[in-house]
Formats: C-alpha cells, sequence, structure tokens
C-alpha cells in the first residue's frame, strides 16, 4: 500500500520540517470526515529549563490508535502528552491536559 497515495485526497498540509521558539520537527496534516490530524516526525522541544533542546523518549510505547472510517490513526497518549509538556517545564499546558483527561 503507497500510505501517500491513499492519504492524498486528505492532506491539508503537505508534510515540511518546521521549527519554531519551544519546538522543531517533520510537520503536516490531515482531514478526514470531521476529525483533523496532525502527522509529526522527528519531534525536539526546547526546554527552558535546560536551556536545550530535547528528544522524545519512549515515545514508541505511549502509541493509541484511534478507529475512524477505514483507518487506524497512531496517537501518543494524553498521558504520555502531559509527561513530556511536565518534564519541558510547560506546567500550565500539562495542568490542562491533565484536567481535561483521567491521567
Amino acid at each position: 500500500m503507497n500510505l501517500t497515495k491513499e492519504l492524498n485526497s486528505y492532506i491539508v498540509k503537505p508534510v515540511t520540517y518546521h521549527e519554531e521558539k519551544t519546538i522543531r520537527s517533520w510537520y503536516g496534516a490531515l482531514r478526514i470526515g470531521e476529525i483533523d490530524i496532525g502527522l509529526m516526525g522527528e519531534i525536539e522541544n526546547f526546554s527552558p529549563l535546560k536551556n536545550c533542546w530535547l528528544t522524545h523518549e519512549n515515545w514508541q510505547e505511549n502509541i493509541i490508535f484511534i478507529k475512524t472510517n477505514d483507518f487506524r490513526i497512531p496517537c501518543l497518549s494524553l498521558r504520555y502528552e502531559h509527561y513530556v509538556y511536565e518534564k519541558l517545564g510547560f506546567l500550565e499546558r500539562a495542568a490542562l491536559i491533565k484536567k481535561l483527561s483521567e491521567i
């Protein structure tokens, strides 16, 4: 299966490399039905606490799948997102994720 060909009609933003103040990664976006999906790879976050870029650890072990239409979409769990934001010192975002989920 050619994933690019299969997903072509859902692409909202083709995957390209982006760098911002606190994050850098490959990024693209899909829209399947009413669901917006962000595609990210080789993610690094800038940690103000350590004053350096940090890669995500053990992210593969924190993947969950969401099924929509005929697709199984891999996503990071909110528990892992909470862990990353807390580790990087983005405590406001970590608190919001914790409030909105059952962590």
